[in-house]
């Protein structure tokens, strides 16, 4: 659990990253509670190619001590399909092999079929969060979320074969 002087310094960190976002994006920032431990900031990502609502959420991460020196902003999309158990395995072959083409995050699937993509940014706490900087890691990773997460939803959905994994992301990446 943090302190309320945590939570403060969690709350002006995230209010910085959302002053930098205002222009492109709707943001909230939200107190700890039961359903996120954490001071929160949700931005509003806006529909998916299929209308499905996306949203994004930042975190400070408390690392507790021997992390003193750094601050490290988490940022994370739960991806809006699960995958069956049948398929976990291969909807994680194909996060993996994605993972190996984005420049920025990662997408996971959970043992339980959940899919979420994340990235983690880490900056001197000697300094503040840099506004300008988040905002272009957010949109950043809205775009690589968005499309890449049609490779890992086609296998996850039985829709592309793993067989085919590799070319279907050369043709992502081609344009």
């Amino acid at each position: 659990m943090t302190t309320s002087l945590e939570h403060a310094q969690h709350r002006a960190e995230l209010s910085l990253v959302a002053a930098g976002l205002a222009s492109s994006y709707s943001t909230e920032i939200l107190d700890p509670g039961d359903a996120l431990p954490l001071t929160t900031l949700m931005v509003d990502l806006g529909p998916d190619g299929d209308g499905r609502q996306r949203s994004m959420s930042i975190n400070v991460m408390p690392l507790g001590d021997g992390f003193d020196a750094a601050t490290f902003l988490q940022f994370y999309v739960p991806m809006p399909f699960e995958v069956p158990d049948a398929l976990v395995v291969n909807a994680g072959y194909a996060a993996a092999k994605v993972n190996a083409a984005m420049a920025l995050g990662h997408f996971a699937v959970s043992d339980s079929g959940e899919v979420y993509f994340r990235y983690m940014q880490a900056f001197s706490s000697s300094t503040a969060a840099d506004p300008a900087a988040s905002a272009q890691i957010v949109m950043m990773l809205d775009f690589h979320q968005e499309t890449f997460g049609d490779v890992v939803q086609g296998v996850a959905e039985g829709e592309i074969d793993v067989a085919v994994v590799d070319q279907v992301i050369a043709a992502v990446t081609a344009g």
